[in-house]
């Protein structure tokens, strides 16, 4: 039997273990095992052990590599490719250009629904300490002038093509000490090819620099862990509910954004579930992962509302009336069934917005004031084009079953390896 060839993944941390780990089974399949070097010692993720196996992934930090360049780990470990899930980090350009100096193929796997985001996601409204701020800024600096840009630039002054990849290094590095946003993202970042999860952010990675027969829509593997069956698409255009409307939170507090405790957010929901209180609706809750482990979605429970978990989220959906939603690509889940949905981007979340997935959506409200709100029964009631709604998940939901992502993802590694991709 042959040996398994070296898929091998880089990552500033291991917090992306979850989207690496799932890929394991059907690599295996193909002859190929999984390996994560991350930069967790640099400052990070300082407390990871050089080497363990973590959910079938060989995890190692960069310290197990001791002294040696980025160039010189891909000549040790000959990946047969290089596997990101960001390609904006100084680091991972760096082993992009690496990659391509040995003809070793990279493919950049988005790790969620780009275009769920409002462009230009905007934040963070409450004031930090100038202190705290300095602190901040002053362990960033110490990373990239000890660790980073040494490498960076060692990479750059053995693979630039001429003073053209110099001068856009001098824009990128000017760019990022300024706060400046909005300019084209840097050569820097294009992969062999690219994966996202729905045809709906192919538009998000052609800013990587790559053409459209490069780039893959592979499937949201994020619907798998909410049991969402093929017959639940477009289930509930047309049909009456029970006078639910769940509530889809993005985590806003665990980060500090727009609220400055869980009485604040618990506020934020009173003030909606009065308002559809007044039309006889009632609200239901689904927060985010990090909410749950904060203690907000406790909070939440306690002041009197339905929360939903993971497990009956789409259980709930079947049976309401509607669903409102920050932006969140759970989001996403209620629109599937063809549900009516409210963006709220009311009160403190005044101005945020919400991205195309949303705004494309032919069941979307807007919500911009709460006084909205007061329409609810007729938007609830408003039918939803069946043709527009197939047109809309055949953007932001396909490809289906999302439990095939993972088989996508590793056939299209196969095709980079094998040189089918290039």
């Amino acid at each position: 039997m042959s040996e398994e060839r070296l898929i091998l993944a880089f990552d500033g941390w291991t917090a992306g273990l979850p989207h690496y780990a799932r890929l394991v089974p059907a690599l295996r399949a193909r002859g190929y095992r999984l390996m994560l070097v991350h930069l967790g010692s640099w400052g990070h993720d300082m407390d990871q052990p050089v080497e363990e196996e973590r959910d079938g992934v060989l995890v190692r930090d960069i310290r197990n590599y001791g002294r040696l360049s980025l160039g010189a780990i891909l000549r040790q470990e000959r990946p047969a490719a290089l596997l990101f899930l960001s390609t904006r980090a100084f680091a991972h350009q760096a082993m992009i250009r690496h990659a391509r100096q040995l003809d070793i193929p990279t493919l950049h796997l988005f790790h969620g629904i780009y275009c769920a985001a409002p462009p230009m996601m905007e934040e963070v409204n409450f004031e930090v300490s100038p202190w705290n701020d300095l602190r901040l800024y002053a362990g960033k600096l110490y990373r990239n002038m000890r660790h980073i840009m040494p490498r960076y630039l060692g990479a750059l002054a053995t693979t630039a093509r001429g003073t053209s990849d110099w001068i856009e290094f001098a824009r990128e590095l000017k760019s990022r000490l300024t706060g400046g946003t909005g300019a084209a993202l840097p050569s820097d970042v294009r992969t062999t090819a690219g994966c996202v999860y729905v045809k709906g952010d192919i538009a998000e990675m052609r800013q990587y620099h790559l053409p459209d027969d490069r780039i893959f829509a592979v499937g949201n593997p994020d619907f798998m862990q909410f049991g969402l069956q093929a017959d639940d698409l477009g289930s509930r255009l047309g049909l009456p509910g029970n006078g639910e409307i769940v509530y889809i939170e993005t985590g806003l507090l665990a980060y500090a954004i727009r609220f400055t405790s869980r009485e604040d957010y618990t506020a934020h929901l009173d003030g909606i579930a009065a308002a559809i209180g007044r039309h006889g609706y009632r609200l239901a809750v689904k927060p985010h992962p990090a909410s749950v482990r904060s203690g907000l979605s406790a909070a939440i429970a306690k002041a009197g509302y339905r929360v939903y978990d993971n497990t009956d989220f789409v259980d709930g959906l079947r049976a309401a009336s509607g669903a409102m939603t920050e932006p969140s690509s759970a989001g996403a889940v209620p629109a599937m069934l063809g549900l009516p949905l409210f963006l709220i981007s009311c009160g403190k979340l005044a101005g945020r917005g919400h991205g195309r997935l949303f705004t494309r959506y032919p069941g979307s409200i807007p919500v911009e004031t709460i006084e909205r709100l007061d329409g609810i029964g007729a938007d609830i009631e408003k039918p939803i084009d069946p043709a527009a709604h197939r047109a809309w998940l055949d953007e932001f939901a396909e490809p289906l079953p999302a439990s095939a992502m993972p088989d996508r993802v590793a056939d299209i590694l196969q095709g980079l390896d094998r040189g089918a991709i290039s």
